[in-house]
Parts: C-alpha cells; sequence; structure tokens
C-alpha cells in the first residue's frame, strides 16, 4: 500500500456524485445482513484487540462527518499500532485505514486501478494458491464443487464447452481436465472460452491459454482454449462461437460483483449480464461469490459490512498459517487489500466491488429464468471430505441448492449450480 501524509483534507465531491454524498450523511444501521453489529460479529469469532477495531471505527465515522480534526488524530495513532504483518486484527485494521486516508485524499480510484495493473507473476500467485490451499478451504472448495456440478452436467458428452466469466489464472481446471483426461473408453474434447475480468488491469484471459494447453497436450486430452475480451453485456451466442454438437457450461467465480447494479446504471449490467446467459441455454451455470452486502450508497453501512466480512477472512486465514509467511501476505494485499480500497475509498462507476448476499443473488438469477440445481449427496459428501483436511471452524452447509462456506458460524462464500427454467 502507499504510505499516504497523515493530512486530511476533504475534496468536493462532483455534482455527478451529489446525491449520493448526501445519502451517505444519513444515518445507517449497523449491519443490514441480519447477523448483528459489527462489534457483537467479531466478539463472538474471538477476534484479538477489538479496541483496535473500535478506533477504526471512530475513525471512520470522524471521515464520514468530515471530523477532519479528529481523523487525522486517529490515523496517526492507528498506524502508530498497526502492521500487513502483524496480527489478524492488526493486519485488517491496517488495509482500512489506509483506504479511509485514500478516500479522504480522493486517491481510492488511482490507487485501486495501479493496484489491479500491478499484478503478481502466474508463477507467485500459484505459491500463493498451493499456500492456502493447503491450509483452507476457501480457494480447495471454490474448485472442486464448480468443477463437480459441471462435469455431472456433462457426462457422457464428447464435447464440451465451457465459458469462463473472469477467467484469471485458470487454477480451477487443470483438476477438471484431469478427470475428463481419466474417462473410461477415452477422453471427450474440451474447448474453453475465457472471458476477461471487467476489473482495470484485470489481465488477459489469453494468458491462460497456453498454461491450460501445455497441460492438456501433457495429459493426452483434446482442448482448445479461447480468449474474449468484451463487456459481459455484449457477449452473445455468436461471441462465443456456440456450436450444436458441443454441450455448454457457464463458470463465473466471484466476478459478477465487479459488475455495476441498477442503483448505478438504469439498465443493470447484471441484469442484462443473466439475461444473456441465460438467453446461451447453457446446460448448467455454476456461480459462487463472497456472502457480504456492501453494495450499499451509505458509507458507513458499507464500512462496516466489509469490516465485518474481511475481518472473519483475515481471522480464518490467521488460524492456519504464519504471519511472516510471504505467500499469506501476497494473497492479503494483492486480493484483499485491493478490494477494501475500492470498497471504501471509491464511489459512483469507479466502485466495482459490489459485493451481495447469495440470497439476493439467488432472487436475481431466478429472475434471470433459471432454476436452481439440487446438490447431489455424493458432491455434498465429497466435499465434506474435502473440509476435513482444514481447521475444525470452517463448516459447510446446503441451503436447498446452495453449499455455504463459513466460519465460526458466518457464512463467507455461496455456490451454486444453475439450468434454464421450463417456464
Amino acid at each position: 500500500m502507499i504510505d499516504s501524509p497523515v493530512g486530511l483534507q476533504w475534496p468536493k465531491p462532483s455534482p455527478k456524485y451529489q446525491h449520493e454524498e448526501d445519502l451517505q450523511q444519513q444515518p445507517p444501521s449497523l449491519l443490514a445482513t441480519g447477523k448483528g453489529t459489527y462489534y457483537q460479529v467479531l466478539e463472538s469469532v474471538g477476534l484479538p484487540s477489538l479496541d483496535l477495531v473500535e478506533q477504526l471505527v471512530e475513525c471512520a465515522r470522524a471521515v464520514s462527518s468530515h471530523d477532519v480534526m479528529r481523523a487525522n488524530l486517529l490515523v496517526e495513532e492507528i498506524r502508530s499500532k498497526v502492521s500487513p504483518l502483524g496480527t489478524s486484527t492488526q493486519r485488517i485494521v491496517y488495509y482500512f485505514v489506509e483506504a479511509l486516508v485514500a478516500r479522504v485524499s480522493a486517491t481510492g480510484n488511482g490507487l485501486f486501478t495501479a493496484m489491479c495493473h500491478a499484478r503478481p507473476t502466474a508463477g507467485a500467485m500459484l505459491k500463493s494458491v498451493e499456500y492456502i490451499m493447503e491450509r483452507s478451504p476457501f480457494l480447495s472448495v471454490r474448485y472442486f464443487f464448480p468443477n463437480q456440478v459441471i462435469l455431472n452436467a456433462c457426462r457422457g458428452h464428447q464435447r464440451i464447452h465451457i465459458v469462463d466469466y473472469g477467467a484469471c489464472f485458470g487454477f480451477q481446471w487443470p483438476a477438471l481436465m484431469q478427470e475428463l483426461a481419466n474417462t473410461p473408453g477415452g477422453p471427450p474434447y474440451l474447448r474453453i472460452t475465457g472471458i476477461d475480468s471487467p476489473l482495470p488491469g484485470g489481465g488477459s484471459a489469453s494468458d491462460v491459454g497456453c498454461m491450460l494447453r501445455e497441460y492438456a497436450q501433457s495429459i493426452g486430452l483434446p482442448f482448445k482454449f479461447r480468449a474474449v475480451s468484451k463487456k459481459w453485456e455484449n457477449i452473445d451466442a455468436a461471441t462465443l462461437l456456440l456450436s450444436d454438437d458441443e454441450v455448454l457450461a457457464v463458470n463465473c467465480m466471484f466476478r459478477q460483483t465487479n459488475l455495476l447494479d441498477e442503483s448505478v446504471l438504469a439498465e443493470s449490467p447484471r441484469k442484462v449480464w443473466l439475461n444473456r446467459v441465460r438467453s446461451l441455454n447453457p446446460r448448467v451455470f455454476v456461480q459462487g461469490m463472497n456472502n457480504a452486502s456492501y453494495n450499499v450508497p451509505f458509507f458507513m453501512t458499507r464500512f462496516l459490512e466489509a469490516l465485518t466480512h474481511f475481518a472473519l477472512l483475515f481471522d480464518a486465514i490467521d488460524c492456519c498459517s504464519q504471519p511472516e509467511s510471504k505467500e499469506r501476505h501476497l494473497l492479503e494485499q494483492e486480493k484483499y487489500g485491493r478490494e477494501i480500497v475500492n470498497i471504501v475509498a471509491c464511489e459512483g462507476l469507479e466502485r466495482v466491488e459490489r459485493a451481495e448476499t447469495y440470497k439476493q443473488w439467488h432472487s436475481r438469477t431466478q429472475r434471470a429464468k433459471f432454476e436452481l440445481l439440487d446438490i447431489s449427496d455424493q458432491v455434498f459428501h465429497d466435499t465434506e471430505s474435502l473440509m476435513g483436511m482444514y481447521h475444525q471452524s470452517f463448516e459447510l452447509h446446503r441451503d436447498q441448492g446452495w453449499l455455504l462456506l463459513g466460519w465460526k458460524g458466518q457464512i463467507l462464500h455461496a455456490f451454486s449450480g444453475w439450468r434454464p427454467s421450463s417456464s
């Protein structure tokens, strides 16, 4: 993170977002998810040093109310107590206080864009992914469950086409490719279309293709990869070169929440995208997401929602990894730190980290005329077995067709499979 000066001055909001700025001054509720106040949640999971968290919240309130003197004093005091390599509380407060400074100095979007473009190498990210997968189920379940849903839906077909929205490093696919390569009677033909992430500097899906092509060749899997760089709302069957002799699966892991919604644009990109996916008539549509409610215009509500969600993530990672781990620091800084900057320090069209609860996404997906698939007992039990490798405070639950991954009683991630409804 960029070390910003303590001296804070508030820029005047642009007329375009003046109304949103006014809205943020209204008294907010503490949390909109029904989980209780931020303090109760964090106290219930045993997060240490809650007095430091309270100081951070006091600083956020000073920022929200434009109390320059109070905010300056609190930023200086908090910075003396935190570190990106300290305890879980020190780490999370570090990222949030730096995001507050970026908000006040109106450097949030510039900082966020710079962080998006300063992407680590695939090799560095692979080491981080392997480190986290050995210690927590956050990535293991994120890869395993969607792959099993796709494999079950496409079983028996000789030609499979996967459209991956928000393709990044492609780490989800080697395990699925290996299973296909081991198909009795010979492997099917697999085609993956990788759609670029909607984030600025999110990387080109074409970078994924070389790695996957080499892997497919090494295991004898007939394979083709194609990258598409286009607004998600404008992608249709012609863009994807769909073929009648291929069974289609659509995959989107944690990137749909980067699309804007109806609170920003009258024609909601989220709605348009889901309708586009439905028009493709896929055999299965698999999605995963953060279960959080920081897609709100009120600053303090959004701040507390995000603080609670990320504090739980940092607490979970802290319980299963070493504080000095370079791989852990890379994940926290390059992923979570970047997201926190956008949530706290950006507004309007520039704010693209807009998580909603899985129940909100359930309603959105149903309105696009999809129906939820049941989770087979076999897939659920296999995922439960995977969970046995990790800390006992990680939890796995089912809510109808939703697979819910949690930490100490709080739902953090949600996954589901869908098919076009007949109605």
